[in-house]
């Protein structure tokens, strides 16, 4: 409710839309309409709307909690930053500005998650983890 006021206050009512709950099955839809999606988050572990948004080409701004700092690491069309709100709000900003410019390319964003986290890449980390997981975890045989 705190943030519904703050866009309202702000008149922000006409470019930030905040969707609150929604079904898996609503994800292409609501990620179809997005310029980026923004995570300002303190704790995450690997949060997997970013994954999915960057599987459809939509950049985003994520602060570097948790697992998420890896996910901008080589990657030239996101932005991670600190946790604190100015960096936050600088990376908004910066990552808006390279959207207008064009600089950002959803294919070359496709192409950098998909190797690593999509469904083959997913599917052979499990397959290696199942199959032999001492070695997958890096644990000594007894």
């Amino acid at each position: 409710r705190e943030l519904e006021l703050y866009v309202a206050g702000n008149g922000l009512s006409d470019r930030v839309r905040l969707h609150g709950g929604y079904s898996h099955s609503r994800l292409p839809e609501i990620l179809s309409k997005l310029d980026m999606v923004v995570l300002p988050s303190e704790w995450e572990g690997l949060p997997l709307v970013l994954v999915e948004a960057m599987q459809r080409g939509v950049p985003f701004v994520a602060t570097a909690a948790g697992g998420t700092a890896e996910l901008g690491q080589g990657n030239p069309d996101v932005t991670v930053t600190g946790t604190e709100w100015g960096a936050f709000e600088t990376g908004m900003e910066e990552m808006a500005a390279r959207l207008r410019a064009g600089q950002v390319d959803a294919v070359r964003l496709h192409g950098w998650v998909e190797p690593r986290y999509g469904f083959e890449a997913a599917a052979k980390q499990w397959q290696a983890a199942l199959l032999d997981s001492r070695a997958f975890f890096g644990l000594k045989k007894c």
